[in-house]
Parts: structure tokens; C-alpha cells; sequence
């Protein structure tokens, strides 16, 4: 009877360390499921909380310092250097993917001593709105679109018998659109390409002629740059750029009486800060 009583003992103390053993182990793969159900949602949310703060809304702004010598179609304009013109820009970029930015840019090269070296000048005001859209492959697109008010003027040595130069030039008001590409190379390094190009509908005018401005004209600008540029995060939503490119400017039939355009080109400069 002693024996039966200590057999039964040990099957009972078997069983119950057996389904304690069974337990512990479902307890250990649950905890593991649960612990790595943990760290997917965690990861998730570092993501998305991530994918948020690069798209903050916030403030835009920059400037460019651009070094251009004017070029002409016909005669050209063997008496001119390079002159450095200022570019700047701000803006804000919304919580999603539009924006608005407002642009001014002003190039002036007159020697009033100088017969010898004509006046040219070039002026934009832009105000545009603003979509960044992410591609595949390291690409980031901003388009642009809104309204540019442009003037663009040259003058021509004087001629036989003439006290000054001739000066002439058109203004108008017209719609704009711009494409800029970027592409990272390392984490602070990348390429960009950008173009603008506008339709400006306005009046020709031509300094010391008695006549009326000419109603109803129109020219064209275009505009192209690349270049290399290095950014740095700030503060976790923005960057900080630095680029260094070339820069073209043409302006459509604007000298000589529709028959000449004008051209500049270039070396450009840009700092700024971007969201």
C-alpha cells in the first residue's frame, strides 16, 4: 500500500512539473511575440514620426550671389565683365506637400562714364506656389507655378553724330513655371538642376525717344542652373544648403527693336534653409 501511495506521488509531481513546463514555454513564446509586435509598432511610428518631421510646415528663405556677363545675338558685347547681382527669396513651406514663395532678383551693369560699355539691366519680382513631390531613387521634384512681373533693358554705342547711347527695353506681367530636380550622392552631398521659364505681356520703351512706349508687346524669359549643393538636418525638420552651379538667363527679343535677345551667364552662389 506504502508503495502504490509513493508511486502515485511521483506521477502527480510529473504531471505538475510537466504542465509547468508547458506553461513556461508558452509563456516565453508569448512574451517573444509580444515583444516583437512591440518593436514593429515602435518602428512604424519612428517612420511615420519621421516621414512627419520632414514634411513640417515652416519657413523658407535663401539668397544667391550670382556672377553674369551679358551676351548678345547679334553684335555681342565685347566691352563687358562680369558683374555680381544679388538673389533672395522667402517663403512657407505648408504641413503637406504645397507652398508659397516670393522671389526678387535684380542685375544692373552701367558704366555712366563709359560709352564703351552699354547699359544692360534685368529685374524680376516673382510670387509662385510651391509642390515637393519624392520620386524613387533619391530624387526629390519641386514644381512651381504663379506670375512674374520682368523688365530687361540694353543700350547701343552711339553712332555718328549721336550724344548718347540708344536705350530700349520691354516690362511686362506674365505667368511663370519652374522644375527643380536633386539627388543625393552621400548624406550631406547631392546634384540639382533647375529651370524657370516665363511669358511676360506688357510694353516696349526706349529712353529719350519722344515717342509713346510701345503697347502690347511680349518676350520671353528662360532660365537654367546646376550645380552641386551640401545640406545639413536642423533641428530635425529643416535643412541648411550650400550650392554652387552655372546659371543661364536668355531674354527673348528684347534688344535692337525685337531683332536682338538678350543673354546672361554665369557663376552662382546659394545659401539658405529649407523645410
Amino acid at each position: 500500500m506504502r508503495t502504490l501511495l509513493v508511486l502515485a506521488t511521483v506521477l502527480a509531481s510529473s504531471s505538475f512539473a510537466s504542465a509547468q513546463s508547458d506553461s513556461d514555454e508558452f509563456q516565453f513564446t508569448s512574451t517573444n511575440s509580444y515583444n516583437a509586435l512591440v518593436e514593429r509598432v515602435s518602428a512604424l511610428e519612428q517612420e511615420k514620426s519621421k516621414g512627419k518631421a520632414g514634411a513640417a510646415a515652416g519657413l523658407t528663405a535663401g539668397a544667391d550671389v550670382v556672377f553674369l556677363r551679358p551676351f548678345g545675338t547679334d553684335n555681342g558685347m565685347p566691352s563687358h565683365d562680369y558683374q555680381a547681382a544679388p538673389r533672395v527669396w522667402i517663403g512657407w513651406q505648408g504641413a503637406h506637400d504645397l507652398g508659397m514663395r516670393l522671389r526678387w532678383f535684380d542685375y544692373n551693369q552701367y558704366n555712366a562714364g563709359s560709352d564703351q560699355r552699354p547699359r544692360v539691366e534685368a529685374t524680376h519680382f516673382d510670387l509662385e506656389m510651391t509642390s515637393a513631390v519624392e520620386l524613387d531613387g533619391n530624387w526629390d521634384v519641386l514644381l512651381s507655378g504663379g506670375t512674374r512681373y520682368a523688365q530687361a533693358l540694353t543700350s547701343e554705342q552711339p553712332g555718328n553724330g549721336e550724344a548718347s547711347s540708344h536705350v530700349e527695353g520691354k516690362r511686362g506681367l506674365g505667368p511663370l513655371l519652374g522644375l527643380e530636380l536633386s539627388r543625393s550622392l552621400t548624406d550631406n552631398m547631392g546634384l540639382y538642376v533647375l529651370t524657370r521659364a516665363s511669358l511676360q505681356f506688357g510694353d516696349g520703351f526706349e529712353e529719350g525717344d519722344e515717342d509713346e512706349p510701345h503697347d502690347y508687346e511680349a518676350f520671353a524669359v528662360t532660365e537654367i542652373q546646376m550645380g552641386t549643393e551640401w545640406n545639413r538636418p536642423l533641428f530635425g525638420t529643416a535643412l541648411t544648403f550650400a550650392r554652387a552651379g552655372v546659371e543661364s538667363q536668355f531674354y527673348h527679343q528684347v534688344a535692337d527693336s525685337d531683332d536682338e535677345s538678350l543673354a546672361l551667364f554665369g557663376a552662382v552662389f546659394s545659401f539658405g534653409i529649407q523645410h
